[in-house]
């Protein structure tokens, strides 16, 4: 076939693939503007259509034969006659060609007939069946058509579809047999089962296998397009077929646009996949890199839906136009052409690839788009030279090795640049020397000017890098400061610790205070430092007094309407208990040791001295505020007593000796003697409640009793090592309560009158400063140089209460008349009233009426679902740990519960297998269904709520659909478990074992993903922190270790516990982390950036199993092998700041 006859082949195929006639006459009339005798000729063929590929190959016929006397088609078409073209006789359905019965036409090319066939004998079977059209049996056709049967018929490749036969027709037409393949396209079978990027790329690396095996038997395909690839299924593994091996080239004539092969429909072909080389239309210089080019078409459009170059767009170009954009226009790569699209249509290229357009792209970015250009190059030498070698990069590719490809230099793309546009090219290189000789002029001055300006440049660079090493110098150090602090922080919660264990409230809080940030400060304060300062905040109800005084006394005075208050020096005090404010003042002088009311409240005894500094005991009435008597005394008074009838004084002085007075005679009628001389705090005389008895602590550490009217001495016991310090008798004067100190700090109790010792109430750790029983005797309250105030059980003899709040040893302590309100005066001059009936806030809260072995905190924190000891649940208000309900519709027999995120589902798992739903709002049970055939957890809502997990005692792990609750998945995860969680992504289950191995598994399949050593032994507890970028886990080797649930590296191992570590607990905000464990270390607070120990929390029982805060991050909540459970709170830093507000303004 001559230039001349493939030129206007080429431009007859692509002109009747325009159906509009509009564009059909533009497209020839543009493509042969300079050829009228072409543009006439092809008119002539499409007005003929579909028997127009007959004129391209009968080489006698009248188009073409010269000096044929007859006038011509095209002749006639200018005269405007009609050309008629009468079709040859051919085979139609149901006639047989040799063993072969044609069942139906497929399609038609420019020289062949396609059939479905069927094959009768041998075997019977369907097959494809092309014969030469009648004309084209010349001796030259025949004999290339047998030539290209023989080559088609030795290759045998699993890839490529195969000749069955060959033979003649009865009237000697050549034909061919081959297997039918029933496919689609390659690009189509990609999309609809939506292949993603590497199993496109396998699927094609077949087909790189099939052109390399026709290349090495010297077969050239030059038609390689998605239609002549097809993919049919064998046992439902895709197998790609490649058609139409060199059928064109045996025949002279292009079956490019339909073959027996294409999807059984249309026998169309495209331009579109032409390499450069076919482009010029020799057809002499082609080789087996031409295919590589179509490959890489191929390539380029599985990857990214579309061909290189449009084929619309290159249609509308005309021949002249197809054939530049295809020898000299580059391509845009796979990656940038993605770019270019709309985003619905990348998102539809995405999705038939099972991704998303960022990922997709990226898939392509680098790689893959050099292997591609690598096939698209211009110049064959610089494609793949085989098939193979595309192949073998491709595999690379997969195994993520480096590929043979990579980008042009620039060097390379210049020179292309440039022999594209010689003329262009040409014209600047005369304008770039222009330029040159222009700019040489002032080339010395733009030279200085730069020299100039690079020493500015090099100053700049130089302040500026000097400014950012000092940046970087003070951020390390700024980092170095804070992680300084960090330490020096936990470091300061112990000390706080350590000193409220001393209970010296006064240095716990100025540790505590410390602590605060100071303006542009990091705030390092965490839950320890909030539930440490309500800890210091003391349990009095109110402060009455502070002043900078020492040794104060108090006592109520007037029914307990008033506290009268007595220092060192000066005035008493009368302050009303209503109002909180001083209301009176009774003249005072010199030193006081004594202060004393009568049992009514209406007088009040003190010690003073006159002008003359002699010393005496003044009485007054409180009531009215006016003196009654003053009595003179020797010695200084150590001690005063009231009789319960208001009518004698019992006055220890210092000489040694005990004064009774008659107040009503003003004289003394006895005085007995001390056994030893009175001192600071020592020496206590006390008459009991029903008047009958005296008791006389001395300094000698013996307690002597007395009737109180006789004055017979009744007993006499030793009390103590060192001085007696305080004494009082129970209100039925049946015990007599003591204490001393330094050495013996213990309150003791002794039966009256024999001296019996009845008790021992241990605790203080300095000096028994004062005693004092309760009105109703069913309590003592004890105070002592160790600053606090302690409440003891009468009748058994066990600490009710520890009271704190004063800075100062604690001096002087009474009861009022009715025993609800509690006054005390501190060494410092503070005087505090307290209530010593109510609550106080001690260390933990243990809630003991309920055995609790799970908590589920509702979002809000305000309440929390138990699931009890006996299967039952409760719901509780979680600031009064009252128990609001008891939810009794969902029975005794659950084991665990889960709430969803909206707050309106509860799922509950019991020990029978069943799931129960139960609504908060509606407060009923939704519904039960037997989920697992063993013991069952719901272990989380997931997908916001619309999936529940769920698995049992035998480790089988199900997702339900929540709504219809219909199963969606299970599996069998390892048996034995020790402990299990969903990381917060909800893309993770982690388990414990008691190998010590922690496992993860994908939640939704069950699939196990990785397993690691993490313990010498059982793995107690696995907790993930609330934004997921840390494991925590515990076991019994009393360790905590923090992981990467990613790399799954060891980020810190927590040492403290000398135990084993049961459960964890992330604070809301994921900076502390709680560890439960046993008793006197039953919790423990680190902070996760140092991994320093903060705060030690004691509790009772063993085994904290549960440790958890709550969401608001106010509460720690956990409960121990005796499923008590214990509550630990701390208040909101806003609810400090207004209480440190009021603080500050009632003071």
């Amino acid at each position: 076939m001559n230039d001349a006859r493939q030129q206007e082949e080429t431009l007859f195929d692509a002109a009747r693939k325009l159906t509009d006639p509009v564009q059909r006459k533009a497209f020839v009339d543009a493509a042969c503007a300079d050829n009228p005798e072409l543009r006439r000729r092809l008119l002539i063929l499409l007005s003929a259509e579909p028997d127009a590929d007959k004129f391209f190959e009968e080489s006698g016929a009248a188009l073409n034969a010269p000096g044929d006397a007859a006038e011509s088609p095209a002749e006639k078409a200018e005269q405007g006659d009609t050309v008629r073209v009468t079709l040859p006789p051919e085979e139609q359905p149901g006639a047989r060609i040799g063993h072969y019965k044609l069942r139906e036409k497929l399609g038609e090319g420019g020289c062949g007939v396609v059939y479905v066939a069927e094959q009768e004998e041998p075997v019977r079977r369907r097959v494809a069946l092309k014969v030469i059209k009648l004309g084209m049996d010349t001796r030259q056709v025949v004999a290339r058509f047998e030539a290209e049967r023989q080559a088609l018929a030795i290759m045998d490749h699993p890839n490529i579809a195969k000749v069955l036969d060959a033979g003649t027709t009865e009237n000697g037409r050549p034909y061919f047999v081959m297997e039918l393949v029933r496919g689609i396209r390659i690009t189509d079978y990609c999309d609809q089962n939506h292949l993603d990027t590497n199993q496109r790329l396998e699927l094609f690396i077949q087909v790189c296998n099939a052109v390399q095996h026709a290349h090495q038997k010297g077969i050239i395909h030059r038609d390689l397009k998605p239609s002549n690839i097809l993919v049919t299924l064998h046992d439902g593994v895709p197998v790609p077929k490649v058609i139409d091996f060199g059928i064109a080239k045996a025949t002279q004539g292009r079956l490019t646009d339909g073959t027996v092969y294409t999807e059984l429909h249309q026998f169309i072909g495209t331009p579109a996949y032409m390499s450069p080389e076919q482009a010029e239309m020799s057809g002499l210089d082609i080789d087996t890199r031409s295919d590589i080019y179509s490959l890489g078409v191929l390539l380029y459009e599985l990857l990214t839906g579309d061909t290189p170059f449009d084929a619309k767009d290159l249609l509308k170009q005309g021949l002249d136009g197809i054939r530049r954009t295809i020898r000299e226009i580059e391509p845009p790569r796979p990656s940038t052409r993605l770019a270019t699209l709309t985003d619905a249509q990348r998102t539809t290229v995405a999705k038939a690839r099972s991704t998303d357009s960022v990922k997709l792209r990226s898939q392509l970015r680098g790689d893959l788009d050099w292997v591609v250009m690598k096939c698209l190059e211009k110049n064959r030498s610089r494609r793949y030279e085989t098939a193979n070698g595309l192949a073998m990069d491709l595999k690379r590719f997969l195994h993520n090795e480096p590929v043979v490809a990579r980008p042009p230099s620039a060097t390379y793309r210049l020179e292309k640049l440039v022999r594209r546009n010689k003329l262009a090219f040409a014209a600047g290189a005369i304008v770039f020397l222009a330029l040159i000789v222009g700019l040489g002029t002032t080339t010395w001055a733009l030279f200085r000017e730069q020299v100039a300006r690079k020493e500015a440049d090099l100053r700049r660079q130089e302040s500026e890098k000097a400014r950012a090493d000092e940046k970087q110098q003070r951020l390390r150090a700024e980092a170095e400061e804070l992680t300084a602090r960090r330490f020096a922080y936990a470091s300061d919660m112990n000390l706080v610790q350590q000193a409220l264990a001393a209970n010296n409230l006064g240095r716990a809080r100025e540790v505590l205070q410390r602590n605060r940030p100071q303006p542009g400060q990091v705030d390092l304060r965490g839950w320890e430092w909030r539930y440490l300062w309500q800890r210091c905040r003391g349990d009095a109800l109110f402060t009455l007094r502070k002043r900078p005084d020492t040794h104060l006394f108090a006592v109520f005075a007037d029914s307990g309407k008033l506290v009268a208050l007595r220092h060192d020096y000066g005035a008493v005090e009368l302050w009303d208990m209503a109002s909180h404010r001083q209301v009176g003042e009774l003249p005072g002088f010199g030193y006081c040791r004594a202060l004393a009311v009568s049992s009514d409240g209406t007088l009040l005894a003190y010690g003073s001295t006159n002008a003359n500094g002699r010393f005496m005991v003044e009485l007054w009435n409180v009531a009215t505020k006016t003196a009654v008597t003053q009595l003179q005394l020797d010695g200084e008074a150590m001690s005063l007593a009231f009789t319960p009838d208001g009518k004698r004084l019992a006055v220890y002085a210092k000489d040694p000796i005990v004064l009774l007075w008659n107040l009503e005679r003003q004289e003394i009628i006895r005085k007995i003697p001390a056994t030893s001389e009175a001192g600071e705090h020592k020496g206590v005389v006390l008459f009991s409640r029903d008047g009958k008895w005296m008791a006389i602590g001395g300094t000698d550490g013996r307690v002597r009793l007395f009737d109180a009217n006789t004055y017979e001495l009744k007993s006499r016991f030793s009390a103590s090592s060192e001085g007696i310090t305080a004494l009082s008798f129970s209100p039925s004067g049946a015990l007599l309560a003591s204490g001393s100190g330094y050495a013996d700090t213990a309150v003791k109790l002794w039966v009256v009158p024999t001296g019996e010792h009845a008790g021992t109430l241990t605790g203080h750790n300095a000096w028994v400063s004062g005693l004092a029983f309760a009105p109703d005797g069913k309590s003592l309250a004890s105070a002592d140089g160790d600053q606090t105030i302690r409440l003891w059980d009468a009748l058994n003899h066990e600490q009710i209460s520890l009271l704190r709040g004063h800075l100062d040893e604690v001096h002087t302590l009474a009861f009022s008349p009715d025993g609800r309100r509690l006054v005390t005066g501190s060494k410092d001059g503070e005087v505090c009233i307290w209530d010593p009936n109510l609550k106080h806030a001690d260390e933990v809260e243990v809630v003991a009426s309920s055995a609790v072995h799970l908590v589920r905190f509702l979002p809000d924190s305000k309440s929390f679902v138990s699931v009890n000891h006996d299967g039952s649940l409760s719901l509780w208000d979680a600031r009064e740990l009252r128990e609001k309900e008891k939810i009794s519709k969902l029975g005794s027999d659950n084991m665990s519960c889960v709430i969803s995120p909206d707050e309106r589902t509860m799922a509950v798992g019991d020990r029978n297998g069943r799931i129960k739903i139960w609504d908060f709002v509606a407060r009923r049970e939704v519904t039960t269904f037997k989920s697992h055939d063993a013991p069952v957890s719901p272990w989380r809502f997931l997908a916001r709520g619309k999936v529940l997990l769920s698995g049992d005692s035998t480790s089988v792990v199900k997702r339900w659909e929540v709504g219809s609750w219909r199963e969606i998945a299970s599996w069998q995860i390892d048996p034995n478990l020790s402990a299990v969680t969903v990381s917060p992504d909800e893309r993770l289950l982690v388990t414990g074992l008691p190998s010590g191995t922690i496992k993860m598994w994908n939640t939704v399949d069950g699939h196990e993903l990785a397993a690691f050593s993490g313990h010498l032994g059982v793995v107690t507890v696995v907790a993930f922190s609330p934004e997921g970028r840390l494991l925590a886990t515990g076991g019994l080797d009393g360790l905590a270790k923090l992981w990467d649930p990613i790399t799954r590296k060891e980020r810190a191992v927590l040492k403290g516990h000398l135990l084993g570590v049961h459960s964890i607990g992330f604070s809301p905000d994921g900076q502390r982390l709680a560890t439960g464990s046993n008793a006197k270390e039953a919790i423990k607070v680190w902070d996760l950036s140092t991994g320093q120990e903060l705060l030690n929390l004691k509790g009772q029982g063993a085994q904290f199993r549960q440790t958890v805060f709550s969401p608001d991050g106010n509460l720690l909540v956990s409960f121990n092998d005796q499923d008590k459970l214990h509550v630990w709170r701390a208040p909101p830093l806003m609810e400090i700041d207004a209480i440190e507000m009021a603080d500050a303004k009632s003071n």
